[in-house]
């Protein structure tokens, strides 16, 4: 959706946006892997609550223990 909206924020130029979606793909790049392994050490711990935050569908996100 980011991708999208700066696309279109750009639509009469589409070349200057370009190099920003090539900075976007790189950061996702090395962003992913440090987020899944941070996800990962955060699954491993043994906590009794989160919380979520969210909007939309998830806005009412409830989790209960079965």
């Amino acid at each position: 959706m980011v991708v999208f909206g700066q696309c279109m924020a750009h639509v009469h130029e589409l070349a200057q946006y370009e190099p920003i979606l090539h900075r976007l793909v790189e950061a996702g790049k090395s962003f992913l892997p440090q987020a899944a392994d941070a996800a990962a050490a955060l699954a491993s711990e043994p906590f009794e609550r989160v919380c979520f935050v969210g909007s939309g569908a998830l806005e009412a996100l409830r989790l209960n223990p079965g």
